[in-house]
């Protein structure tokens, strides 16, 4: 089965022609959780202990695609707290949420209303998270709450499996995370090594850490309702003068990309 891409927030576009890659094998596991939890649309996130490690492997559909994109962006959500504290993240109602309020007011504008994280483990070890959303401002039932658990732990074992048939050694659970399973498939459609590619290029003229350098460049996603990835694909097209990022301020300074 192809992987479905999101390609300019049209959710009917998909991959025509292949492309399998590492993670095809999670997408009927993606579809059934759409299915069995009547959610709107779902995405596969991978993640790694670094907060500047993510990608997005999956998505239905373009909104799912764009929640992934504004917690890439604000560096906040129920994604990265699933993630980090290995247990599911649920919002019910954005509009009346407000430990992630910057994500929840953009979801909210988006017209999403309720999101539902669960962490995709290899072993015991988390290494992405399975997220879904509805429209309606509206729970998971205890049924669709245990078939979401079980769709991620699917995943995970899948994943695990098919990354030691990849690799060709046995899965080393406790150095396996998001970054290392990314690094096998470099053509994997919704990769963002661009994203570090661009950073890596504003570092070496700016004379700041590539780390500094993607707060800046979230900041200016956000500031400029763009997507992060097309920040980064104007840096690498030079459509976005290096000597801009002169002036952009501190680091420090850029922790609320909101008022950027």
């Amino acid at each position: 089965m192809a992987e479905r891409w999101a390609g300019d927030d049209d959710a009917d576009s998909v991959w025509r022609d292949e492309p399998a890659s590492l993670f095809a094998a999670t997408a009927p596991f993606c579809d059934s959780a759409v299915a069995w939890t009547r959610a709107d649309g779902v995405s596969l996130i991978l993640l790694s202990d670094s907060r500047n490690s993510r990608e997005l492997v999956f998505a239905t559909d373009g909104l799912a695609q764009r929640l992934d994109e504004v917690q890439f962006a604000l560096g906040e959500g129920p994604c990265l707290a699933s993630y980090a504290t290995g247990l599911p993240q649920c919002i019910t109602d954005s509009a009346h949420d407000d430990r992630w309020a910057m994500f929840c007011r953009e979801a909210a504008r988006l017209g999403v209303n309720a999101v539902f994280s669960f962490p995709v483990s290899v072993g015991s070890h988390a290494v992405g998270v399975l997220e879904l959303y509805r429209r309606e401002a509206l729970g998971l039932s205890t049924d669709e709450y245990d078939a979401a658990l079980g769709c991620a732990a699917a995943i995970g074992a899948v994943i695990g499996a098919t990354y030691a048939r990849w690799s060709h050694r046995p899965v080393d659970v406790e150095n396996l995370d998001g970054a290392a399973l990314s690094a096998l498939s470099e053509a994997d459609p919704f990769t963002r090594s661009h994203v570090h590619d661009a950073a890596r290029v504003v570092s070496e003229q700016v004379g700041v850490s590539i780390s500094q350098v993607l707060v800046m460049m979230r900041a200016y996603a956000f500031a400029h309702d763009l997507r992060v990835t097309d920040v980064a694909d104007d840096i690498l097209d030079r459509r976005i003068p290096l000597s801009d990022w002169r002036d952009q301020p501190p680091e420090g300074e850029m922790d609320q990309p909101h008022s950027a």
